[in-house]
Formats: structure tokens, sequence, C-alpha cells
């Protein structure tokens, strides 16, 4: 039954047991009850009421102890295990990026050494041969200032 009391109705039916009798109607269904059965549907609103009651009791109890428990709580535990997952995700992911460029990095000293050699040999070639002008120098001093570039630079990766 709602906030507004029953009042009676001269010879309606019941709803429940569909008896011409005198009935109340329930301010909160709006239902016409007779006595007997008007009865009952207050001790079902009544038993309603109970079970919302230890309802809320027990999640009253669950969140005091929830508060009272030591430690974290499980939410922010699982925040501490994504934070290791994804902490290690990196450094492996970072140890990965390093092997990959000190490999490129190698491999690009590597193709430095080759073309200073060959640069080294030509530049003896022409001295033991004595066989250069301005432009041979030229040309050999512009290679070796592209080198000394390339050598500053980190290689593609």
């Amino acid at each position: 039954m709602g906030g507004a009391p029953s009042t009676p109705v001269v010879e309606q039916k019941c709803s429940t047991c569909k008896k011409t009798t005198a009935v109340f109607k329930c301010g909160g269904c709006l239902k016409e009850f007779c006595f007997n059965h008007l009865t009952e549907h207050r001790q079902t609103l009544i038993r309603e009421c109970d079970q919302i009651e230890n309802n809320r009791d027990q999640f009253h109890r669950k969140l005091f102890e929830l508060q009272q428990a030591p430690g974290e709580p499980p939410f922010i535990q699982e925040v501490n295990i994504w934070e290791k997952e994804s902490i290690q995700k990196i450094k492996q992911t970072a140890e990965e990026c390093r092997q990959i460029l000190c490999e490129k990095n190698k491999q690009h000293f590597m193709e430095m050494e080759d073309q200073l050699s060959q640069l080294t040999k030509e530049l003896q070639k022409i001295r033991l041969e004595n066989e250069f002008n301005e432009i041979t120098i030229d040309r050999i001093k512009t290679q070796l200032a592209k080198l000394e570039r390339e050598f500053g630079q980190l290689p593609n990766v």
C-alpha cells in the first residue's frame, strides 16, 4: 500500500478473490481488496519492505568490510598488475630496439669503413702514380667530406 490510506468502497469486486463485497482501494497499486485480502496485501508489502531492509543491511556490511579490509582494494591490485606488465613490455621493446640500433650502427660503420678504404686506396694510387690535378683532389675532398657528414648521422632504421 502506498502513501494514501485505503478507502472503503461500497460493494465492489475484490481484485484477488473476485467476490462482490465491501472493498478497500490501495492507494499505491490502485487495486481493490476485501478486508481479508487487504490484510494479505499489506503483509506482502511488509515482507517486501523487510527484504529491502535485509538487502540494504547486507550491502552495508559488505561496504564496511571492504572499507576496513587491510591492503589495497582489488581494483588497485589490477592496476598494479597492469602497470608491471606494461613496464615489462616496454623494457622488452626497448631492448629489442637497442639490439636493432646496435646492429644497424655496426652495419653503418662497416659501410663507412669500406667507403673510406676505397677512398684511401684511390688516394694512395694517385699519389704513387703522381697522376692528380685540382679536379681529382676536389673529387676526393668532396667524397671525404660526404663520408664525414654521413658519419655524424644515425643510420636510417
